[in-house]
């Protein structure tokens, strides 16, 4: 099941830079069986059957560092070219990960309900835009004005405010963005997503 979602993003010609979206999507209608699993290299997809904390991060890291373009430390986010790239790896070593060499979870701390609440935000507030079918091809949708939540705030804020939480190894410390967006009050929070507001109503894109 896990091997078809690219190909069925293909047969919907969404655009090289979307198909990995796609698996965003999955996230959305199915999310009980999907993982957000944070690598030296940004956040990534799993589904959760193949997740095992501390292992799977290491598996992934070891993947990915061999990906052609893709430097040590750097953080890829789902609009990179090389974002694709690294979820399709990632989809094969699923295919080619047995069930048996997957360590069993570990013991549940405070330390690993926090980082399993991490990907949950994950999860929920990085994935805010959607898609939608647009001249025959899926497109990602931008929000309208009167329809911007915290959801596309926090968004906003992490687009802008990345490189201030990038660490000296020159990884970005995802951990760090979400535990500052969190301990923000709603009114701060507001301030970003009138921001992002102003933004759709110059018609800019944010980076």
């Amino acid at each position: 099941m896990y091997r078809g979602l690219l190909v069925s993003a293909r047969r919907l010609s969404i655009s090289p830079q979307l198909r990995a979206l796609k698996l965003l999507q999955e996230v959305k209608s199915d999310p009980n069986n999907i993982d957000a699993v944070c690598t030296s290299y940004g956040w990534f997809l799993v589904p959760k059957k193949y997740v095992s904390r501390g292992w799977t991060e290491t598996q992934l890291d070891q993947l990915l560092l061999k990906i052609p373009g893709l430097k040590l430390g750097e953080t890829l986010s789902s609009e990179d070219p090389l974002f694709e790239k690294a979820q399709e790896e990632i989809e094969k070593w699923v295919d080619q990960t047995k069930k048996s060499d997957i360590p069993n979870p570990q013991i549940e701390t405070a330390l690993t309900r926090k980082k399993a609440a991490d990907q949950a935000l994950y999860i929920t507030q990085y994935l805010g835009n959607s898609l939608q079918r647009k001249d025959g091809a899926m497109v990602e949708s931008r929000p309208k004005e009167e329809r911007v939540s915290f959801t596309h705030a926090w968004n906003y804020f992490r687009s802008i405010c990345g490189n201030e939480f990038r660490k000296e190894d020159g990884k970005i410390d995802q951990q760090a963005i979400v535990l500052k967006w969190k301990s923000m009050s709603k009114i701060e929070k507001n301030e970003y997503r009138e921001a992002y507001m102003k933004v759709l109503q110059e018609g800019k894109e944010v980076g």
